[in-house]
């Protein structure tokens, strides 16, 4: 999930009765999306050093739901509310329909590896990921992530 702030790109004048005089006012779209995926990986790693990999592969990730709010906000002056007393309103959908349900992307990683016991081993990686599609049905969206993890590994 996450936060988009959109300022209008127009900047009205109004009269600000509590200082008497004309301010900017100003608004912006604000969405706030939370989106869950389940996600189904295969790939491969190199060792090129003792402890340390580089891998590749490929991810399908599945669109479990897929929720947004979207609002209407008063940027400046930042005193001023809309009647109900808020700063911002919602204006959008509570769902976003037109996501895909599911979306194949490339992924490409850097680790390093340090075995504990045979059986467990301590991992920390830096993962790349690229869409190799939209995942959107009514437009080009093509999404990018760079996330770094660290963790355990087990070995059967």
């Amino acid at each position: 999930g996450g936060t988009v702030l959109s300022p209008d790109t127009s900047m009205g004048t109004v009269f600000d009765t509590a200082s008497a005089r004309f301010t900017k006012y100003q608004q912006g779209t604000q969405a706030h999306l939370s989106l869950t995926y389940l996600d189904l990986a295969a790939g491969m790693e190199w060792f090129a050093l003792k402890y340390f990999y580089v891998g590749t592969g490929l991810r399908m990730a599945m669109n479990i739901s897929a929720s947004s709010t979207t609002e209407r906000t008063i940027l400046r002056p930042s005193s001023w509310t809309y009647p109900d007393g808020s700063t911002s309103r919602n204006v959008g959908p509570s769902s976003l329909t037109e996501l895909e349900s599911t979306y194949v992307s490339w992924y490409g990683t850097v680790g390093f590896l340090y075995p504990v016991t045979y059986r467990v081993s301590v991992s920390a990686e830096m993962q790349y990921y690229r869409s190799l599609g939209d995942i959107t049905a009514s437009g080009p969206w093509a999404v990018q992530s760079l996330g770094a993890s660290i963790g355990f590994r087990y070995r059967l």
